[in-house]
Parts: structure tokens; C-alpha cells; sequence
């Protein structure tokens, strides 16, 4: 009896022990899958980067997600449509590194290899060759991950014949950004969202702290049950509009964005989680502007929250920027100005 127990056992073993060697070994002829693999026109070119080879990488990474989504079943979700004017290096640099991050995360649930998380987001690394390599690093990931959702469709790249822009580029990134979100099969938690939100409150305190006209962390405003994502949304918009002014009266060069069919049903959480990106991305562009350096603030986990507790954070931030819009105002040259301090917030 005994022994018919072992034998068992063994048999179980050895299946198991198969499995586990097949997973490894698809898992490895898909990481297998080296650079050189990639199309040529892909490749690292030999001359220096240009607009247009940032927006090969980012077409055949939509290329790609597209036909993830296509055999995983994930029909797209109804977004709010993103006009966008005037993207910088920094507004781009910041939305690639969001990208291959949300990334790496979404491949690491089917081929449990991990990548190096960027946490801290350096202003002096916003430049056209970064934002390729950060790209192609992300291009690599989905590659890989293709032959393990069996998908072995090859990439094909149509370039547009009229001259190319950063902005362009920044549209294809918002455009592939919804579609990672849509693919996720847990949607952003309103707790991610609020996390962002107090970096940026902090982010406008700190300049706020050493300006002409010093303000301390508002108070938050009431409290307002049964708030939607909608809502939300539409109060970060209102925040943007702010720091786009306060971009045009310093004259800084900066993204504009707009939004266009924007209903009570394409909101979602991840919708209000990328637009307070963005207004992070722009804060972080101020401080650097004035302090010549990066502001690191370190995200905690402020436990369950709803979207009303979100509504409720972006009105303390809208008064923050109103009151740095306020202050601009009252002096034209603060924000750009040499700093003198011996010390900055």
C-alpha cells in the first residue's frame, strides 16, 4: 500500500515537474526573442535620434497591444477624446516612462519576469534619445511577451508622409495608454489615484512655500458624498486650465490639453488617474524651471478610498494653483527667476 502511495506520488511529481518545464520553456524562447530579433527598421538607428524614430517605436507598440488585446478578447473601452497642442520633451518623456512601467507590470501576470520599476523621474533625462530607449525597452517587453499569448503576428510600420512632431507622438502614447488600461483586468483603485494626488498637493506646496506669496496646505473643502469619476475628471480639467495659464503668462513652453466627448459613461478611473499624471507632470516641470532640480516625494498607501475623497483632494490642489496663478500674476519673473535662497523646499 505504501509503496502504490509512493508510486502515486511520483507520478504526480514527475507531471508537475513536466509542466513546469514546458512553461519554462516557452517562457524562455519568448525571452529568447533578443533586440536584434525586432524588424530592422526598428532597430537602434545609426544616426541620432529624431522625432520620427520616437514615433516608429511608439507605432509598433500600439501595433502590438492591438493584437494582445484582440486574442485576450478585450474589447475598448468608450474614453473621452484628448486634443493635444504643443507636447515638450518633459510631457513625453513622462508619459513613455508611465508606459513602461504600466508595461512591465501588465506583462509580469503572464510571464512572472520582472523589470526595473522607474520610480523617480529625472527633468535632465527629457531629451529625444532617452524617450527612444525608453520606448524600445517597452517594445521589447510586448515582443517577448507576443509568442506566450501566442500571438506571432508580424509588425508592419506605416509612417506618415508629413512632417512629424512630438505632439503626434504624444497622441499615439495617449492612445496606446487607454488601451493598457482597458486591458488590465483590475481597474486603478481610487486609493492609487488619491496616492497621486497628495504628491502633487506637495509638489505645488513646495513651491508655493518659498514664493513671494508663501501659502501653507490649504484646507481641504467639504466633503461631498456619491461623487463620480466624472466629477472628478472634471475638476482636474479645471486644475490644467490653471497651470496652462500660468504656462502662457510665464511663457513656458508647455502641452495643452482639451477634451472633447466628454459624456457621464467614458470616465473611468484610470481616465482620472492619467490626467492627474499629467498635472504632476507639470508641476514637476515647474519646480525643476525654478530649483534647476527634482522634487521627490515618496507615495504611501492612504488606505480605501472612493471618489468622493479624490473630489475632495483636487480641491485642495485647485486652490494651490489658482494661488501660484495669483501669484505669477503679481510677479512675472518669480517662477523664473534665480533662485537665491540657500536652501529650496
Amino acid at each position: 500500500m505504501e509503496i502504490c502511495r509512493q508510486r502515486l506520488w511520483l507520478r504526480h511529481y514527475a507531471s508537475v515537474v513536466c509542466i513546469l518545464l514546458m512553461f519554462l520553456s516557452l517562457l524562455a524562447s519568448s525571452s529568447a526573442r533578443a533586440e536584434d530579433e525586432l524588424p530592422a527598421e526598428l532597430a537602434r538607428p545609426a544616426h541620432a535620434i529624431t522625432v520620427a524614430d520616437i514615433y516608429r517605436q511608439s507605432v509598433a507598440i500600439r501595433q502590438i497591444m492591438d493584437q494582445l488585446s484582440f486574442v485576450m478578447g478585450k474589447k475598448r473601452m468608450l474614453h473621452p477624446r484628448l486634443i493635444v497642442e504643443n507636447a515638450q520633451p518633459w510631457d513625453v518623456w513622462f508619459q513613455a516612462v508611465a508606459i513602461y512601467n504600466k508595461t512591465s507590470l501588465f506583462a509580469f501576470q503572464y510571464t512572472r519576469q520582472t523589470y526595473p520599476e522607474i520610480s523617480s523621474i529625472d527633468a535632465n533625462q527629457a531629451n529625444l534619445e532617452n524617450i527612444w530607449n525608453i520606448l524600445h525597452q517597452t517594445l521589447i517587453i510586448l515582443y517577448r511577451l507576443q509568442p506566450v499569448l501566442d500571438v506571432r503576428k508580424a509588425i508592419t510600420i506605416d509612417m506618415p508622409k508629413s512632417p512629424l512632431t512630438l505632439t503626434d507622438v504624444s497622441k499615439l502614447l495617449i492612445e496606446f495608454n487607454q488601451r493598457i488600461n482597458d486591458m488590465g483586468w483590475v481597474q486603478v483603485s481610487p486609493a492609487e489615484t488619491y496616492g497621486e494626488l497628495t504628491k502633487a498637493i506637495y509638489l505645488a506646496a513646495a513651491l508655493l512655500a518659498d514664493s513671494p506669496e508663501p501659502q501653507e496646505i490649504p484646507d481641504a473643502p467639504a466633503f461631498e458624498r456619491g461623487n463620480t469619476p466624472n466629477q472628478v475628471y472634471r475638476r482636474l480639467l479645471d486644475i490644467m486650465d490653471i497651470i496652462n495659464r500660468i504656462s502662457e503668462r510665464q511663457r513656458i513652453p508647455s502641452i495643452k490639453i482639451r477634451v472633447e466627448d466628454l459624456t457621464t459613461d467614458n470616465i473611468h478611473p484610470s481616465d482620472v488617474n492619467d490626467m492627474t499624471y499629467f498635472i504632476i507632470a507639470r508641476l514637476q516641470a515647474f519646480y525643476y524651471l525654478k530649483y534647476q532640480k527634482n522634487k521627490e516625494i515618496e507615495a504611501y498607501y492612504h488606505g480605501w478610498k472612493f471618489p468622493s475623497h479624490i473630489f475632495q483632494r483636487a480641491g485642495i490642489l485647485q486652490r494651490q494653483v489658482q494661488h501660484l496663478y495669483n501669484t505669477v500674476v503679481m510677479h512675472p519673473s518669480w517662477l523664473q527667476g534665480t533662485v537665491t535662497h540657500a536652501e529650496t523646499p
